[in-house]
């Protein structure tokens, strides 16, 4: 038994000395299958939904302890791995903008070259590597280059979403006292309509025609999309949409003339259904009859 534990001892040993040599030679170097002890860089994911596109990164989180990155981590001038361990990886379920500069729908491997008032963040092609030893330039999609920001000191670097709109989000890198920001911009129409046309049926036209009715901006694109959904299932919800789409439209007449051959059905809410759809009509009368005044 004594024997068997100062076999095993000497191959962790060997083991550990095998990984030292690699990373200290700049190696690429892969987790063993089934690593089950703590990392000292743990790993950590961050996403967030900007309309339909999926946006992810998922990084390794050191620490700076009593270092400063200046000195310890960040030489100015060399592309760094944005992280720990593994490269830092980010990902779009669409094709978005990069600080206005287009990239395609991917899933990339995140570098940075510090600087000290601008750095440049990088999205190379090759997502999956150790580190920035095996970084190649020539992989890189794109390139941008961002102002530095100062704010509080964290200790341990993070990825976030501090500022997100219907078709914008901002990303940032936070270590130290430094905020390395990038905006993140999508098509929202051109990805909605996309993303309804990938899987589509009555509800999806339905959402689709609603999304674009709700912001006002391409009614006509919403009468398309409703006329979609009719055409697959014609029922009183998508029926009612399209009613209110051609009443925003100014067509009052032809609203009226679709909500009253409305059929509700007797189940639970058809009261409020009902209720809404009288409604509706009397303000398009009133609208119709205001409008024969002038």
């Amino acid at each position: 038994m004594k024997a068997h534990f100062r076999n095993l001892k000497t191959q962790m040993v060997g083991l550990m000395l095998i990984l030292i040599a690699a990373s200290a030679q700049g190696q690429q170097m892969q987790v063993p299958y089934g690593w089950v002890l703590p990392r000292e860089s743990p790993p950590a994911k961050v996403s967030q939904t900007v309309g339909v596109t999926e946006i992810a990164i998922s990084y390794h989180r050191p620490a700076l302890k009593d270092r400063t990155i200046e000195t310890n981590y960040l030489p100015f001038g060399k592309v760094w791995r944005a992280g720990a361990n593994e490269a830092t990886t980010i990902s779009f379920s669409t094709d978005v903008t990069i600080e206005g500069k287009p990239l395609a729908a991917g899933t990339y491997g995140l570098f940075m070259i510090p600087g000290k008032t601008e750095w440049t963040v990088i999205f190379n092609k090759t997502s999956k590597q150790w580190g920035a030893f095996t970084y190649d330039e020539t992989k890189d999609a794109l390139r941008v280059t961002v102002a530095a920001q100062a704010g509080e000191n964290v200790n341990r670097l993070q990825y976030s979403f501090p500022v997100v709109t219907d078709n914008t989000a901002q990303a940032m890198m936070q270590w130290g006292t430094i905020r390395i920001p990038f905006t993140i911009s999508v098509d929202l129409e051109k990805t909605a309509s996309a993303k309804a046309l990938t899987s589509f049926d009555w509800s999806a036209g339905w959402f689709a025609a609603d999304f674009f009715y709700q912001r006002k901006t391409n009614l006509e694109e919403a009468l398309r999309w409703i006329n979609a959904s009719i055409a697959m299932n014609e029922n009183p919800s998508n029926l009612f949409l399209k009613a209110k789409i051609l009443a925003e439209m100014g067509r009052h007449e032809e609203a009226i003339q679709i909500a009253e051959k409305i059929q509700v059905p007797n189940r639970q809410g058809s009261d409020r259904l009902k209720a809404n759809l009288e409604k509706a009509v009397s303000e398009w009368r009133k609208a119709m009859a205001d409008r024969k005044k002038q």
